[in-house]
């Protein structure tokens, strides 16, 4: 999924977040014009939403960044991270680290990645990374 992509998702879904629980899906049908997939797929969000009341409330962000204090990110398999619990190391360089973790609550493989925390300061890294 690209970014443009996931974006669009994003939005959507805290707009239908703004609409009653029973208007979000007429609400969501006009908004998608007829794009079935882009529906499931922030269907699927509100459903864990729905599930947890604490979706996306926190980002794996702000956890990672817990996690720094004291010391430089290391993951462990099986480690959670918000809905994210890790199943291996992918890569590590210069950039920061790629684990390969599954989101327990959509039950998908995903892949995350932290910057070092020096990193973060620089905007020019921080807009690469993005």
């Amino acid at each position: 999924m690209d970014s443009e992509r996931w974006q669009r998702i994003d939005q959507l879904f805290h707009e239908a977040l703004e609409h009653e629980s029973g208007q979000r899906t007429a609400f969501l049908s006009a908004a998608c014009a007829g794009d079935d997939s882009l529906c499931e797929e922030v269907q699927a969000l509100l459903d864990s939403h729905e599930q947890s009341q604490d979706f996306i409330e926190g980002s794996a962000g702000d956890l990672a960044a817990s996690l720094l204090v004291g010391g430089d990110l290391k993951l462990k398999k099986g480690q959670k991270v918000g809905p994210y619990r890790v199943l291996s190391l992918i890569a590590e360089g210069g950039m920061g680290q790629v684990y390969l973790a599954r989101d327990v609550r959509l039950g998908r493989r995903v892949a995350l990645k932290f910057l070092p925390a020096e990193l973060t300061l620089d905007a020019e890294r921080v807009r690469r990374f993005e």
